[in-house]
């Protein structure tokens, strides 16, 4: 439910933050600070989303990578989050199916989630993720954010943003170019009569756009204390168990001054204000500000508003190219960044099917308990998951370190011949290895999941049994100092390991093995 509770603060957020750079001013017929207010009043709906973000990368960022940092770098130059159907209903209840993509290719998934549990469902994964939140930390029965407190939180929070957003709301000044006009577009597949909201803005505008905002918020004393009193009004009639669970300090017995509390804040929070007001006159007469917020940062934002002021509709594209990152040591050239989003249904009744559990799903306690790479193992190997973390990002890949030195480790070992040997409990331990129980002295029994080998070694032999079949060591499994050691070429080639080693000023050594698994 707290997750629920983030979405839909959101989605309303992420609305607010796009309405407030069309200001608040009516235009054309539009009254913008009603339609801002507005939004705060969606409850349930169904939507749409694509977040996209696309890196122009300098080309000298390459020269000094290997290979397989470059090509995964490069294949991050365009991410795409999308959303093609996202549903909430009046019991928050949620369906959400998208997909995250890249150069690469795309990766669809499925969240579900009811009062009892959450279903995620990943292309290439065989089994579903459910996490039930009883068993997640901070949904315990109790804590602030159980599913008994949730809904009187949730209205709370809304009547919150409701009280306070007027005071921000109202100082929002309109961008330079915004126009608006009627149109109609599908939406969801179905043409809608709408109002669209055209604004344009650069950066070299920005500055502008952001003093006036502040100093709107400034001058507006009154409206800061109307806005701080609502707010302890707000608290004051939060539940009681709901209260003792944010401040279990908080006496309501105690006489409470409503405008002693309120001066208190007023003296802390508006010199906040005016102190970011003056920081940003002093950016402002910075150099670099003109080289950051230049004609090479644009915004472009489409807003379509229905008949009862939601917002229906919008797509944004802002570009971030300023003069700075075209400096030679730049190691990115430009940014841009696309939203767009759909909404319809808009409170209305949404419906959502039931979430079934299966058996064969991976809970929490399954991840706690596993290794990561025996996650990568639960992919598809030919999907794009499995790649990206088998391949790219090297999941399964483990390291030793190893040395003679070190007070705080078993040591490595050379005989005179030259021949170097590791601790065998030590190195298994790295690579997250257990040794098993053995049935006679001088017997060391393990099985390695890595590599998926029962192995069982004995001291003094060259003689190894893996899974089940004999095979020949090189040099005898030995004990000095009390510790069992194989020799590396040995030990580290059964393990499916690769290995360098570094040999310093005197008798100093130091080894690095790494497989992946």
């Amino acid at each position: 439910m707290r997750n629920r509770l983030s979405k839909s603060i959101g989605i309303i957020f992420c609305t607010f933050l796009l309405l407030a750079l069309i200001g608040c001013q009516a235009v054309g017929g539009l009254d913008l600070n009603k339609t801002i207010l507005k939004q705060f009043e969606v409850t349930h709906q169904e939507t749409s989303q694509l977040f996209e973000i696309e890196i122009d990368f300098n080309d000298e960022l390459f020269s000094d990578m290997d290979s397989h940092d470059a090509s995964l770098l490069k294949s991050f130059q365009k991410i795409t989050f999308k959303i093609d159907q996202m549903k909430m209903d009046e019991s928050g209840n949620q369906l959400l199916k998208g997909s995250f993509s890249n150069l690469k290719g795309s990766i669809p998934f499925t969240f579900q989630s009811d009062k009892s549990a959450i279903r995620i469902d990943l292309d290439g994964l065989s089994r579903p993720l459910v996490f039930k939140w009883d068993e997640l930390n901070g949904y315990e029965e109790g804590s602030v954010f159980s599913f008994k407190n949730q809904e009187t939180i949730g209205s709370a929070v809304r009547k919150l943003i409701q009280d306070v957003a007027p005071y921000f709301v109202k100082g929002l000044p309109n961008p330079p170019v915004i126009n608006v006009s009627q149109t109609n577009v599908p939406i969801n597949g179905l043409p809608t009569n709408v109002l669209q909201t055209h604004i344009e803005m650069n950066g070299s505008q920005l500055g502008d756009w952001l003093s006036t905002y502040l100093e709107n918020l400034v001058n507006d004393q009154e409206g800061l204390k109307a806005t701080l009193r609502k707010a302890v009004e707000w608290m004051l009639e939060l539940p009681p168990e709901v209260m003792e669970m944010m401040d279990p300090e908080f006496d309501r017995e105690e006489e409470i001054n409503i405008d002693e509390i309120v001066a208190e804040g007023f003296d802390e929070l508006y010199p906040e204000l005016q102190a970011a007001q003056e920081e940003l006159a002093s950016a402002r007469e910075d150099e670099e500000w003109d080289q950051i917020f230049d004609e090479g940062v644009t915004l472009k934002a489409d807003v379509y508003v229905d008949e009862t002021l939601f917002v229906r509709k919008s797509d944004v594209e802002l570009k971030f190219a300023p003069a700075i990152l075209a400096e030679e040591d730049s190691p990115v050239r430009g940014i841009k960044v696309r939203y767009q989003s759909e909404s319809w249904n808009v409170n209305g009744a949404v419906e959502i099917p039931q979430l079934t559990i299966p058996s064969f799903k991976l809970t929490v306690t399954d991840l706690q308990q596993m290794k990561a790479y025996q996650f990568v193992r639960l992919f598809k190997e030919d999907s794009m998951m499995y790649d990206i973390l088998k391949n790219d990002l090297k999941v399964g890949r483990q390291s030793v370190f190893l040395n003679n030195f070190s007070e705080w480790r078993t040591p490595l070992y050379k005989n005179d011949k030259g021949t170097l040997y590791v601790p065998i409990r030590t190195t298994l331990s790295e690579f997250g290895v257990n040794l098993s129980p053995s049935t006679r002295a001088g017997e060391v029994r393990f099985y390695d999941d890595g590599t998926y080998q029962s192995v069982v070694l004995n001291v003094n032999s060259k003689k190894v049994t893996v899974n089940g079949e004999s095979i020949m060591f090189t040099q005898k499994v030995i004990k000095h100092d009390g510790v069992t050691y194989a020799a590396a070429d040995d030990l580290l080639g059964l393990l499916h390991a690769t290995y360098t080693v570094s040999d310093f000023s005197g008798d100093y050594i130091s080894l690095h093995a790494t497989r992946d698994v």
